[in-house]
């Protein structure tokens, strides 16, 4: 949740009940700490007294939101697509990048190759260096990853790299990804499809092998 800027008593009060849902109790004690910081402000300057009309909004709301877990910003991008053809097989990479601020502890990344498409092999790298990653297959032209490392913002991108075979009914046609950062960080864009269009194979290539070749 977002610090929205507080004008009043009664938002700070209601922002406080609507970020951490203080029980009876805890409202009982926040009341009578306000109580106690005002009386005790009398005997000693612990905060200025032109600020006791607005004590929720300028220390209690602004204290209390130093209790919330630090938001990091990240924006999970497909940075860039390419593939390639063999046979009947293409090889598709997809590089994801983090265009930052911030760090990104760890993402996942759902991939939809086209209908009549089978995945046979997935894999990964950052740069020259080969990653070991959990894909999990969703059928035959689907798959997801989760990534446990994270991205440090504006460096080398996560590369994804998928095999498939084609069976030869259609073109090819469009792949679609999709990029989820973790749980604490925030990407505006967080689920956004990515679309990536699959062309065929070249005239000239040979697709599918009757063994006289």
């Amino acid at each position: 949740m977002t610090v929205e800027l507080l004008t009043s008593e009664a938002e700070a009060r209601s922002w406080i009940g609507a970020a951490f849902a203080p029980t009876e109790q805890q409202w009982a004690q926040l009341d009578r700490f306000a109580a106690m910081l005002v009386e005790e402000n009398a005997q000693q300057n612990l905060i200025a007294a032109s600020t006791i009309p607005t004590l929720w909004v300028r220390h209690i709301a602004d204290s209390a939101q130093l209790l919330m877990p630090i938001q990091r910003i990240t924006d999970l991008a497909v940075t860039g697509t390419r593939h390639s053809w063999q046979g009947n097989t293409v090889t598709v990479e997809i590089d994801i990048s983090n265009l930052g601020p911030s760090q990104n502890l760890s993402f996942t990344a759902d991939f939809a190759l086209p209908v009549g498409m089978q995945i046979t092999n997935a894999e990964c790298r950052r740069g020259n260096l080969p990653c070991n990653d959990g894909f999990t297959a969703g059928g035959g032209h689907l798959i997801s990853l989760t990534d446990g490392n994270g991205l440090l913002p504006n460096r080398t991108p996560y590369t994804a790299i998928l095999t498939a075979t084609w069976n030869g009914v259609g073109a090819p046609g469009d792949m679609t990804i999709r990029t989820f950062t973790d749980a604490t960080a925030i990407d505006t864009d967080d689920g956004a499809t990515t679309t990536y269009t699959i062309s065929g194979p070249s005239a000239g290539d040979i697709i599918f092998s009757n063994g006289f070749e």
